[in-house]
């Protein structure tokens, strides 16, 4: 497979979380430790937008570093961050947590969904995310794939 045909998947915070955990043997996961395989042979372009990065990223050295490094960071544009907003409005009162965290998921699930790429997580409240930007007629039902690690 070409590197131009390698799959392109976005990763969470969670996702780093369980990545680093299972690079450096504190937390067996298999998902994890597939698209942590995946990754580093390049069979999948990981991605990862900036604020994601901001959440995980605490400075560590060896294994979770080859994470680090694995990851490509985007910056939302624009219209990303619009869109991410109108979603969240969007969102009914009892599924709405604290904004500063329910932004980067909304970034997430919006990036995502402009190329429809799957997202890997460990948080279910982007299935709701994503069931909204379906309701709003944003993408197909089914079109966007969220996977837990």
């Amino acid at each position: 497979m070409a590197l131009t045909d390698t799959k392109r998947v976005i990763l969470d915070t969670g996702a780093l979380v369980a990545l680093t955990e299972v690079a450096t043997g504190r937390r067996p996961s298999v998902p994890a430790a597939t698209l942590l395989a995946d990754m580093l042979s390049k069979k999948l372009s990981a991605v990862a937008p900036t604020a994601v990065i901001a959440e995980w990223w605490r400075g560590e050295h060896g294994l979770a570093a080859r994470v680090r490094d694995a990851v490509a960071v985007i910056d939302a544009p624009k219209d990303v961050g619009i869109d991410a907003g109108l979603l969240l409005a969007a969102m009914p009162e009892d599924r709405k947590r604290p904004t500063e965290l329910l932004v980067v998921d909304a970034l997430v699930v919006v990036l995502a969904s402009r190329r429809l790429d799957d997202i890997y997580t460990r948080d279910p409240d982007l299935t709701s995310l994503r069931d909204k930007l379906v309701d709003m007629g944003k993408i197909a039902k089914d079109a966007l794939h969220i996977y837990r690690v």
